[in-house]
């Protein structure tokens, strides 16, 4: 079968960092025709500069398509690509709400298209390598997970910090204890003249806390995460994709592909095995759509109980 072709829509931020690493997958051989559009005409030159083909009307049965646009056009664009007949890998979140995200999943089950999410945390090379010493008990039976995500960066209006950074931490939690639904989640969001910073802790069972932070206007970006077992601990830093750390010793990643590549790679493969993806995705996809209203109704609640 030759290499499929593949269409990003959206060519923001993470837009073109989509569009460069197709780039490279294309230079290799794993795609074919890369082709980008964005409502935005002068985004044209950053297209062409990925030597991508700009065209607003590609719609061909089977080909693939990134779906980078606002988080509040997703559906709507998403839902008309599988219409056609094209396999969607949509950036988190999915949708903006539960029935939204169930109706895309639902048409891409009747169009037998494959639909992915964007969760790139789960593609990182140390999140795949930490979940293999999990399963071999190397740090014993899980007892906590911090996870720091502070960008130095200001978040815009239309951008929700649960949404942009909260989100891939909050779904790596679940995903390091198989699939796992919290208990409980008890938020507070904090809104300060430097920026916006947000502290979720979560309760698993048999009694596993879990605490995300993260943060807009930060000193300096951060992205760590510690998971805290019976017998010792394992440490990742995001900004590296060759090694993490077994209590004080550093060891390196056998694969240090970066996640986007990875996710991308991924998608691809699905595919062509023709997999259904409902069935892989469900979960993981309509909780990522769930997070922004779970976590602030708690932080709704919390600043209730402060006012009183």
């Amino acid at each position: 079968m030759p290499p499929i072709d593949v269409l990003v829509v959206g060519i923001g931020r993470w837009g073109e960092r989509h569009l460069a690493t197709l780039k490279e997958m294309q230079d290799d051989g794993e795609i074919g025709k890369l082709y980008a559009y964005d409502i935005d005409y002068t985004r044209k030159e950053v297209v062409e500069r990925y030597g991508a083909i700009w065209s607003s009307n590609i719609r061909q049965p089977g080909i693939a398509a990134v779906v980078s646009t606002t988080s509040a056009s997703h559906f709507e664009v998403a839902s008309c690509l599988i219409a056609e007949g094209m396999h969607v890998l949509i950036e988190k979140p999915m949708a903006q709400n539960l029935a939204d995200a169930n109706a895309l999943m639902n048409e891409s089950l009747a169009n037998g298209v494959v639909i992915e999410t964007g969760l790139l945390l789960r593609h990182h090379p140390a999140i795949k390598y930490a979940r293999l010493l999990i399963a071999e008990g190397e740090i014993g039976e899980i007892e906590r997970i911090n996870c720091s995500r502070h960008s130095s960066r200001i978040g815009r209006d239309d951008e929700s910090i649960i949404d942009v950074l909260a989100i891939h931490y909050l779904d790596i939690c679940c995903h390091l204890l198989h699939e796992a639904e919290p208990d409980q989640i008890n938020a507070n969001i904090e809104n300060l003249d430097s920026g916006t910073f947000c502290s979720i802790a979560m309760e698993f069972k048999p009694g596993i806390e879990a605490l995300c932070e993260v943060s807009w206007g930060a000193r300096e970006d951060v992205r760590r995460l510690e998971i805290s077992g019976t017998q010792g601990t394992i440490e990742i830093d995001f900004s590296k994709h060759d090694s993490l750390f077994i209590g004080e010793e550093e060891i390196p990643l056998a694969d240090s592909t970066s996640p986007l590549k990875a996710e991308l790679r991924n998608f691809i493969s699905q595919i062509a095995l023709g997999s259904d993806q409902i069935s892989m995705i469900g979960r993981s996809a309509l909780r990522s759509v769930s997070w922004k209203d779970r976590v602030l109704i708690t932080s709704a609640d919390v600043m209730g109980m402060q006012e009183h």
